[in-house]
């Protein structure tokens, strides 16, 4: 609605300009706005000195004309010329006068107005604002590897994208820095209408050494106003602690006759990060994978054994950065008189690997 209202004005604006032009073409009467600037902070300067010139005619009237966009329409009193044809007026910024406004001089000669061609400015009244999605402040990440950046640029320059004339965001600039525990590792120039159109940023920046780190953003608009975030991440390239509860090293099981032969094996499992699953595996073979612990930090998996002799337990932990470590014990199993069949070993809750290639104690 209010670009209609917008289009309309202008529309109607040209309408009457182009009319009176041709009506009086013949007097070659000359109105012109000068030296306009396209865009003001006003941070540094809340008012606008808007100049106009005639020549051609000694005007009965002249006004300068402020059209805000979606907003309102004001008009200076009446004006006075210099010697030269010069006249002025002085407009507050600020408030409601903020964004884009359309200027316009209209001046009365024998009682038919004639008008200048508008000229737009842009009043930047505010400060942009950053918004960083990812990774979350105090996000775990994997240490080494590219780090995923997604962030919003806010502003009202940006807001105001579909409505600004070329000869304000030509040419103009943001610039989006990013530090790295002070240093910087990415800077980047986009064009206003580029992040108008695409406020959201994503890209990556390089992998990180285990431990914490600041990483500082910063985005600086045409006018020079800025906005920064700070967030803190921790590549994890720690390995979570792992510990068989039960079979116990060294431990005699045996199976009475008629028994079911089967073994509980129980593990505890922690990490700051998160533990991602915990494997189970009976001499280098996989045998089952527990993604949630029973209870606690405890992990534990029941499984089926077949056959007489020693056999060494891994149990393998996994983080949620990737970070792994492992715990091994050795049982002997024993068959006293003739176990019941224990048929299929159970299926494991996912696939792990086949037999491990080293176990480290």
């Amino acid at each position: 609605m209010v670009e209609r209202r917008m289009i309309v004005y202008t529309l109607a604006f040209f309408l009457i300009f182009l009319i009176i032009s041709i009506g009086n073409s013949h007097a070659q009467v000359l109105v012109r706005l000068v030296d306009t600037p396209n865009v003001i902070d006003v941070s540094r300067q809340n008012t606008l000195e808007v100049r106009g010139n005639i020549s051609g005619a000694d005007p009965q009237r002249i006004i300068i004309g402020a059209t805000w966009f979606g907003k309102k329409t004001e008009q200076s009193p009446p004006l006075q010329k210099d010697e030269r044809g010069n006249f002025k007026h002085t407009f507050s910024l600020g408030g409601e006068r903020c964004g884009l406004v359309r200027f316009f001089a209209l001046v009365q000669v024998s009682n038919v107005t004639i008008g200048s061609e508008p000229e737009d400015t842009f009043v930047d009244c505010e400060l942009p604002r950053i918004r960083v999605d990812k990774p979350g402040d105090g996000q775990f990440i994997k240490p080494h590897a590219p780090v995923p950046i997604e962030l919003k640029v806010e502003d009202d320059m940006l807001s105001s994208i579909r409505n600004l004339p070329s000869e304000i965001h030509s040419g103009r600039k943001y610039t989006l820095k990013v530090e790295v525990d002070g240093s910087p590792v990415q800077t980047q120039d986009i064009p206003v209408l580029a992040l108008g159109q695409a406020p959201v940023r994503k890209f990556n920046i390089p992998g990180l050494q285990p431990g914490q780190h600041a990483i500082r953003f910063s985005i600086t608009d045409p006018s020079g106003k800025s906005d920064e975030k700070t967030i803190f991440v921790k590549a994890d390239g720690t390995a979570p602690s792992i510990r068989i509860l039960s079979p116990g090293n060294n431990d005699q099981i045996t199976f009475g006759s008629g028994s079911v032969p089967s073994l509980n094996i129980s593990a505890e499992a922690t990490d700051e990060s998160g533990i991602d699953r915990v494997e189970f595996y009976v001499n280098g073979q996989g045998v089952g994978v527990a993604n949630t612990p029973s209870s606690g930090n405890r992990y534990t998996k029941t499984v089926g054994i077949s056959e007489e002799g020693q056999k060494t337990i891994t149990v393998k932990a996994f983080d949620k950065m990737g970070n792994s470590s492992q715990s091994s014990v050795t049982i002997f199993v024993n068959f006293e008189g003739k176990p019941k069949t224990i048929g299929p070993v159970p299926s494991p809750s996912k696939t792990v690997p086949g037999p491990q290639k080293t176990l480290p104690r």
